[in-house]
């Protein structure tokens, strides 16, 4: 019996959840605010300071953390931490490969595929490649695409 009831405990864990710098993936808005370095100093609106994120250790590269939300359910299922590989490093290829480990342990250890994203932004003076981890809770992505597709189905199929 005891076997049972904790197999049904371990079925129903979301193995995609993750969580990083104190935010997890199911939470609102409102509960991402409250965490240090995502909220304003109101903790009314949402607002990133890398710096308090990483409790004043801001790593050196790091361009920008995004969080996405689902549109019907408000949920947090996806982080995305973008490191700039400009001119750095593009002359030392080992300082290149060591952040991509670095990354890729990231992706691995919040239960993702490790599959770095490239990126590249055009500006005024030419390109500036990124490396992108990305945080991404499918089972959350998958409960609202289901949601989704349930409200738009009717629309499409008038007999």
């Amino acid at each position: 019996m005891k076997i049972i009831i904790l197999a049904l405990m371990f079925l129903s864990l979301n193995i995609s959840a993750w969580e990083y710098l104190g935010v997890k993936s199911g939470m609102t808005k409102d509960q991402v605010m409250q965490v240090e370095g995502f909220g304003n100093k109101k903790k009314t609106k949402l607002s990133y300071s890398e710096t308090l994120m990483f409790g004043g250790n801001k790593p050196t590269d790091l361009t920008d953390v995004r969080l996405a939300f689902t549109p019907e359910t408000g949920l947090l299922y996806k982080m995305e931490i973008y490191v700039q590989v400009g001119s750095i490093y593009s002359t030392n290829l080992m300082k290149l490969a060591a952040l991509e480990r670095i990354l890729i342990d990231l992706e691995i250890s919040q239960g993702n595929d490790g599959e770095l994203t490239d990126y590249s932004e055009r500006g005024e003076y030419g390109s500036t490649p990124y490396k992108v981890a990305i945080l991404i809770d499918n089972e959350i992505f998958m409960d609202e695409v289901d949601l989704l597709e349930e409200k738009k189905r009717p629309a499409y199929l008038i007999p």
